[in-house]
């Protein structure tokens, strides 16, 4: 009775794991596939939708509908070299079009942390997964070498990739 007891007890626990789980590979795109899909900010038509091409990145899209027109916001890349893994973002009209690279420098816990001090603003992107259909984005910036967090958007997830 006391096994039969532990072998339900078991297949409970790993019935309420989340089915979304952060990379098992810190080095790779590679498991980031709870970010894949469309997620929209609050009630407001903004969204950052996201896909796999299936060539080792995956392209993400911010955008908003305004008038029945689709307006981008950003368009991001999520790429890695042999040791490290990026959040490369391209914003109409800065930066002279090129992407700005945000290195993942924290990833577990139901996060991920990318950072570029050399930015003005935001110098950290933070994901913060925190159901199936609930993530938060942390934008921010350091002041004496400590973390200032500046927005906060939460996002729902409105449709799977």
């Amino acid at each position: 009775m006391k096994y039969f007891l532990l072998i339900i007890s078991i297949i409970l626990v790993s019935a309420c794991k989340s089915t979304y789980e952060l990379p098992k590979y810190p080095n790779t795109v590679e498991g980031f596939n709870w970010l894949l899909g469309t997620w929209q900010v609050g009630d407001k038509p903004i969204y950052e939708s996201w896909i796999d091409k299936e060539d080792g990145q995956y392209y993400g899209t911010a955008y908003k509908v305004q008038n029945q027109d689709t307006i981008e916001i950003e368009r991001i890349v999520l790429s890695s070299d042999s040791s490290h893994v990026f959040y490369l973002a391209t914003v109409p009209n800065q930066n002279d079009g090129l992407p700005v690279p945000f290195k993942m420098e924290k990833v577990g816990n139901g996060m991920v942390f990318f950072e570029n001090r050399n930015h003005d603003f935001p110098q950290y992107i933070s994901y913060q997964l925190k159901s199936n259909q609930l993530m938060h984005v942390v934008l921010g910036k350091f002041e004496n070498e400590q973390l200032k967090k500046n927005k906060v958007i939460e996002l729902r997830k409105v449709r799977d990739y």
